[in-house]
């Protein structure tokens, strides 16, 4: 089954796309195979990123099942292959639901390593849709520097932690340009920080990877190359390893109504007083206000995948996810 990681920032015009194209081309390089959901239902880019060497089409075993574009070797669905590139795509809430619920449950993938959704700006329908349908092992979260676009950031942010989407990182976009900073410095940095979670990288403004998005061609096949690329293969590498931490849990359960208890496949045990984990609640609440609760029990416990955990506590927030790779750091 395939790895589904979505691509979230919550806000427009911050490098969503570009990041979602060029990690699945990244980890297409190193032999995977990659699907791509283009979830902007009103803004869709992806037609314009990858230029098609098949277009989507009907299944003609099934006229209710799709047979996804490929474009570069990855396979891809978009509203951008069913309406004219110049055209608005003018339809209600609930129709663009069913073509999201299209987009998730009628396209015919074959066999994947990793499908990644592209998400679209905001925190309403669609966004709801996609995180309760789209069975999402974790999210990468996108954001430029500056504390403007950070202020929309942390409300997808909120969003995934009360849907309990685990979040596998923060990759800040446009970070600098020839050693400049023109929109703020450390942005992305910070909120790694708040949700105690890695920074995947840091990725400059740059002509060539501008240019690769407008024609259609991939960064990683022209013959001037960039320092992009190095960027984008070490986050490809991370999320790798990542899948690779969550595969090597063995157990996770209550020890007790105040104690958990973790053990790894290399033999790796480990008990957690309640207390202490709530106190590293990676909500963004948590880490800006600093709760500390002494008698902390919890009532229930919930594994997300092989991720982390999400406990129920009896006092203070239960909103957070505790990734397994942060469990196994304290």
């Amino acid at each position: 089954m395939a790895c589904v990681i979505g691509v979230v920032a919550g806000k427009g015009g911050v490098g969503k796309s570009t990041i979602s194209v060029n990690l699945a081309l990244a980890l297409k390089k190193i032999g995977l195979k990659i699907g791509l959901i283009d979830a902007d239902i009103y803004g869709p880019s992806l037609r314009k990123m990858m230029r098609c060497d098949r277009l989507p089409s009907q299944n003609p075993e099934s006229s209710e099942r799709i047979i996804p574009a490929e474009s570069l070797g990855i396979k891809v669905v978009s509203m951008g292959f069913f309406v004219p590139e110049r055209e608005a795509a003018v339809v209600r809430a609930p129709i663009a639901n069913d073509i999201i619920g299209q987009f998730l449950h009628r396209v015919d993938w074959g066999e994947l390593d990793y499908l990644i959704i592209d998400f679209p700006p905001g925190t309403g329908d669609i966004q709801l849709t996609l995180m309760q349908q789209g069975k999402l092992d974790g999210a990468l979260i996108v954001t430029t520097p500056q504390e403007l676009a950070l202020l929309d950031v942390r409300k997808a942010v909120r969003m995934l932690i009360q849907l309990g989407v685990p979040i596998l990182g923060v990759i800040e976009n446009m970070s600098h340009f020839l050693g400049q900073y023109p929109f703020g410095k450390g942005g992305g940095a910070v909120l790694a920080a708040e949700l105690s979670v890695p920074l995947l990288g840091e990725v400059p403004l740059d002509p060539l990877l501008c240019r690769c998005a407008d024609e259609g061609i991939s960064i990683f096949d022209v013959e001037e190359k960039s320092a992009v690329v190095a960027i984008f293969d070490q986050v490809a590498m991370q999320v790798l390893e990542m899948k690779r931490e969550e595969e090597e849990i063995k157990d996770v359960y209550l020890l007790n109504e105040k104690f958990l208890s973790l053990s790894w496949k290399d033999g790796l045990e480990r008990t957690y007083p309640l207390s202490f984990i709530q106190e590293h609640c990676p909500c963004v609440r948590c880490r800006s206000q600093k709760n500390k609760y002494e008698d902390v029990k919890a009532s229930r416990i919930e594994i997300m995948g092989r991720y982390g955990v999400k406990l129920q506590f009896s006092v203070g927030c239960s909103f957070g996810i505790y990734p397994f790779s942060l469990l196994r750091r304290f």
